[in-house]
């Protein structure tokens, strides 16, 4: 999708600005800029958005975004209703490449940390273990005098850039000048999708909301999203059903059908394409999986 470019302030007296978002919803667009950005969920879940990349995002993710790369984390459909007591909290870290300087990065001593800000150009999920090991220092970053801050900040990096187990999101690094323009049509696209990806939806339909022919909509979305709507919105589904699947005991096929799909066959079809095994293989090697955690950690 076409992202939007949002321009991070700079504060003159920090080299990197630390902030506790607390909103009914995640508000921003699919964007980028020409910070880094560190984002760690505390509250809310939803979809996460990050170049090419689509899937779930709960409490308890940390995620980094290199510089000019598009991202976005739009909550679940029901954090919008109206009657909703939901709440999106999450602590985000904005940082130029060269906060401490052009020279710091090459000394011999941060050529880890310089490596993961290298690697940050395609998004970069941590796994649990490295984000426990590097969340006390986070969340009491704000409440540090500068000095302290900036050296809490350093080991933070330190600590994430020796992560084995993190995972890359973006199949590719994307970079955006400041002249992309008709940015409005593709975010209101991406938003109508994101809240209405449980019904029904069609290519006539989608192209009557953009104001395009269908065969005009279908080149326009391929252009900005690298993906067809099919697949875009298989996706989108296949990730909220993965969540369904690890997180409720509802039966398969009321999955299916609460995400859109009208086909048992279909629905079988499509998820295995995307996630090279069934649904009911998911769900049993999710169980397994946190069976092995849990003896692990006894």
């Amino acid at each position: 999708m076409k992202p939007q470019l949002i321009k991070v302030p700079n504060k003159s007296d920090v080299s990197f600005d630390v902030v506790n978002e607390r909103v009914p919803y995640f508000y921003n667009p699919f964007h980028y800029h020409s910070k880094l950005e560190l984002t760690y969920i505390i509250e809310s879940s939803g979809t996460r958005f990050i170049g090419d990349n689509i899937d779930n995002f709960a409490p308890g993710e940390l995620v980094l975004v290199g510089p000019n790369l598009p991202h976005c984390w739009k909550n679940d459909v029901k954090y919008f209703d109206t009657s909703s007591q939901l709440r999106a909290e999450a602590i985000v870290i904005h940082f130029d490449v060269n906060f401490l300087g052009e020279s710091f990065l090459k000394t011999p001593e941060m050529v880890n940390i310089s490596k993961l800000i290298s690697n940050s150009e395609r998004g970069i999920l941590f796994s649990s273990e490295a984000t426990k090991r590097a969340l006390k220092k986070l969340l009491c970053l704000n409440s540090l005098s500068n000095s302290l801050r900036l050296i809490h900040f350093i080991e933070i990096l330190e600590l994430l850039s020796r992560d084995s187990d993190y995972k890359t999101l973006s199949s590719t690094s994307t970079n955006y000048s400041i002249t992309d323009k008709n940015l409005s049509r593709i975010n209101t696209t991406i938003d109508y999708i994101s809240k209405n990806y449980t019904r029904e939806l069609t290519v006539q339909h989608l192209s009557e909301i953009t104001h395009l022919t269908p065969n005009a909509f279908c080149r326009y979305f391929k252009k900005h999203t690298r993906k067809t709507f099919k697949l875009y919105l298989n996706e989108l589904r296949t990730a909220n059903v993965c969540r369904l699947l690890r997180n409720t005991d509802l039966s398969i096929s009321e999955i299916a059908y609460a995400n859109g799909y009208n086909s048992m066959s279909h629905f079988i079809k499509t998820f295995k394409s995307l996630k090279n095994m069934r649904p009911n293989e998911y769900r049993k090697y999710i169980k397994e999986t946190k069976v092995i955690a849990l003896t692990k950690s006894t």
